[in-house]
């Protein structure tokens, strides 16, 4: 229960610096070009600072949560009830769990497209987890499943290459298996670094991806924002209108 009120209270604080993170994108700061008057269906998101994190890759921990919540989508995700933090379908309409809570399986919803028109998928899902948990790709945040998902530390060490305790059932079905009951399971699922991208798209671009992601999230990555002397200090979304 500590853990899970750990993780509670992470989201908390991350709800209300996103509030600000909306001020802040709407604002203006001395030495940045100032942006046009506030558009419909826009989303601009700015730093004060000279450290805006430009890394768009959500198993990263260089990674800007503010932006990669609003561009990418999980299973699931937590969502505040007042003042409670619910686990809600997110790409995942709904899901089973055995009764040993060993084995969850996550139905997709049908139809659902990736920014750049591409319908998500089971290979997806599968793709972006392991991904994660890829030693080439390094992320700090590997450990939260390598030791909790079957196959997960063979394969994050290089001995085989797929991780047996993810599968894919159909196009829209998902299955992942735990090495033991894990109350936390969901909420795992919801964190940042559990988000789904495009397996074709990623294969095909690598790491130019992140340069202009595309996810199935409320808002699309449009560009990004530059000061007088063109280093990037923020990025400007345009609303999803399929989401």
């Amino acid at each position: 229960m500590k853990i899970i009120s750990r993780i509670a209270l992470f989201f908390i604080i991350f709800f209300f610096l996103f509030q600000s993170a909306i001020v802040i994108g709407l604002g203006s700061e001395e030495g940045i070009i100032i942006n046009p008057a506030p558009q419909k269906n826009v989303f601009r998101l700015k730093s004060f600072s000279d450290t805006f994190k430009v890394q768009l890759d959500p198993v990263n921990s260089d990674s800007s949560i503010f932006v990669s919540e609003q561009i990418f989508d999980g299973l699931v995700r937590l969502e505040n009830r007042n003042n409670n933090f619910d686990i809600v379908p997110a790409l995942a309409e709904y899901w089973e769990s055995s009764p040993d809570g060993k084995r969850y399986r996550f139905y997709l919803r049908k139809g659902v497209k990736f920014h750049h028109g591409e319908e998500l998928t089971a290979h997806d899902v599968k793709f972006s987890l392991e991904r994660l948990l890829d030693p080439e790709v390094n992320s700090p945040y590997y450990q939260f499943l390598a030791t909790r998902i079957v196959g997960a530390s063979d394969f994050h060490a290089g001995r085989t290459k797929g991780i047996s305790g993810i599968k894919v059932i159909d196009e829209l079905t998902i299955e992942i298996l735990w090495k033991k009951p894990l109350t936390l399971a969901l909420y795992l699922m919801s964190m940042h670094f559990c988000k789904i991208l495009p397996r074709e798209l990623v294969l095909e671009q690598g790491k130019d991806f992140f340069r202009k992601p595309s996810g199935t999230g409320p808002f699309k990555f449009d560009s990004w924002i530059r000061d007088t002397r063109l280093k990037i200090c923020g990025v400007r979304m345009i609303r999803n209108m399929q989401y």
